[in-house]
């Protein structure tokens, strides 16, 4: 079976520039469940996290909460390695305020404090 996705290495492929951050958030999934998590970076449609335990089902809608701010995200892509699952999450608005709220929200506390 052959895969019609080619990827070159070494090529970006997003499309929005991310921001490195290393923050904790909770990630609420549609089960109820709660995963501690990392977000590592953002980007100004979405982030990436970093966690434990069972992997994120692509297509799920999850809530990312953060202090002072909660928002809804659509899980966009999980990938398992040896020690760490990491999972894109695409945030979902009403209005693209709400998004720009969240991740100014996350770039802001890159500052350590």
């Amino acid at each position: 079976m052959t895969n019609s996705l080619s990827v070159e290495p070494g090529v970006e492929r997003r499309s929005e520039p991310r921001m490195p951050i290393t923050r904790n958030a909770l990630i609420r999934a549609q089960d109820g469940s709660v995963v501690k998590s990392q977000v590592v970076d953002v980007s100004p449609s979405g982030l990436r996290i970093r966690y434990r335990g069972k992997g994120l089902e692509a297509g799920s809608e999850v809530d990312v909460i953060y202090p002072l701010v909660d928002s809804r995200a659509t899980v966009a892509w999980t990938v398992r390695s040896d020690q760490w699952i990491e999972t894109g999450l695409h945030v979902t608005a009403e209005d693209k305020d709400e998004t720009i709220d969240l991740v100014e929200l996350l770039s802001i506390a890159v500052a350590p404090v």
